[in-house]
């Protein structure tokens, strides 16, 4: 799925993190943090709510109600959208569709991820698991800036990756199954890197005209991407590292990561001297890239 240009722009960024929480509670934590970054935000201004996670309150209504309920918004549009690691990019390609559209004009997109519940934990990983959400607010734009290219896709290659001893409809939990321990997903890190390499490099390829001096671009990385990893992507790619912009960190956040690198950037003294953000997530079932424009 590809687009052109978007009419909404990121207008605040909010992060929590912390264990102990449920996914509803980090979202609610992060969303009040990105409010607060704004002077006399009126909540009652929200008109739809997006959460990305793997990992719901429950599978019986969308955890995003609840956002709603915190807040106490009258009016507002709430769903859930689980894509892995990029469910955060196709939250926010939603999100600035539905302000493209004139539908809506301010729109919260949220990721809240707690693999900590239920990824088990690889002790010859660097990836330790860590409970994080981060919220977007999106606002309607009349300039250039903003959301310009969404590129969304998928290679399905799940099984190989994640293993799922029980869970979900094909393997019904029992309790059995949770006295022996059996409910954690189990994941290949090592292996996921490896396409991570191939697919995120050919990604890169494709925006290859945003690499030059007319656009003074960098390119934001999922949190947990491992600097050799990094390198290795961008030799892949044909692309100089000089356009990375990274923050390595220990813990594997899903879809939660993008946020946490967005914030760190605009936070950043290279926000002031970047045109464009090329932002990159997903490895295998689901990734893809976003161009936003700064200035």
């Amino acid at each position: 799925m590809e687009g052109n240009y978007f009419s909404a722009k990121i207008s605040s960024v909010g992060v929590a993190e912390g264990e102990g929480y449920t996914t509803s509670e980090l979202a609610i934590m992060s969303s009040e943090k990105c409010f607060k970054n704004l002077e006399k935000f009126n909540e009652n201004s929200v008109e739809a709510i997006l959460l990305s996670t793997g990992l719901p309150d429950n599978f019986g209504t969308s955890t995003s109600t609840l956002i709603k309920k915190a807040f106490k918004i009258a009016n507002c549009a709430c769903h859930d959208l689980t894509a892995g690691d990029t469910g955060f990019l196709y939250a926010l390609q939603l999100g600035a569709s539905y302000i493209e559209s004139e539908k809506y004009s301010t729109v919260l997109v949220v990721a809240a991820e707690t693999p900590t519940v239920i990824v088990e934990e690889d002790s010859t990983s660097t990836k330790r698991n860590r409970n994080v959400a981060g919220a977007i607010l999106l606002q309607r734009t009349d300039t250039q800036t903003g959301f310009h290219e969404f590129a969304l896709t998928t290679n399905y290659e799940a099984e190989e990756i994640l293993k799922y001893p029980v869970g979900g409809t094909r393997y019904p939990i029992s309790f059995n199954a949770v006295m022996r321990n059996e409910c954690k997903v189990k994941m290949d890190y090592q292996l996921m890197d490896r396409k991570a390499i191939a697919n995120i490099a050919e990604s890169i390829r494709k925006k290859s005209k945003y690499f030059s001096s007319e656009f003074n671009t960098k390119i934001i990385f999922p949190t947990y991407f491992k600097e050799e990893l990094i390198k290795q992507i961008m030799k892949e790619s044909g692309v100089s590292d000089s356009y990375v912009f990274s923050s390595i960190e220990k813990g594997y956040s899903g879809s939660a990561s993008i946020a946490i690198i967005l914030k760190k950037f605009f936070d950043s003294c290279e926000y002031k001297t970047t045109n464009y953000i090329l932002a990159v997530a997903g490895a295998n079932m689901t990734y893809g890239t976003v161009i936003y424009k700064i200035s």
